[in-house]
């Protein structure tokens, strides 16, 4: 139940920071020359999850033979996939992120101004 809740957590946060790109980029749409930011997210890496609690699948540490195997079993909390016959029972998705605020650089609408010294540039 806690892994839901800060699977939920994390999505909440992330559309927290999009909520408030959103109000900046709507406080500032007058402003001569603002260029829009745009957040973009990204899943938290997915983690795979195989059935280890059942007996007929499960390797006691004492019938590894390789040392470097055992210390897998214990660090991972399951048999290194060498050894494992446990099923796969699927992937787990732990959330989002804020992959980064990028700033949209797309060409303005050109407006005259009628004054000599005003000048703008159009294209590259």
């Amino acid at each position: 139940m806690l892994r839901g809740l800060y699977t939920a957590a994390t999505g909440m946060i992330t559309e927290q920071i999009r909520t408030n790109t959103i109000a900046n980029n709507l406080a500032n749409v007058n402003t001569n020359g603002y260029k829009k930011d745009e957040t973009i997210s990204e899943e938290f890496q997915s983690v795979l999850l195989h059935r280890i609690n059942d007996d007929s699948h499960k390797k006691s540490i004492f019938d590894l033979q390789n040392i470097d195997t055992a210390k897998n079993y214990l660090l991972e909390g399951t048999v290194a996939a060498e050894n494992s016959s446990a099923p796969v029972i699927g992937s787990l998705g732990r959330g989002a992120k804020v992959a980064e605020i990028a700033v949209i650089r797309d060409q303005g609408s050109l407006e005259n101004t009628n004054s000599p010294l005003d000048l703008a540039i159009t294209g590259d």
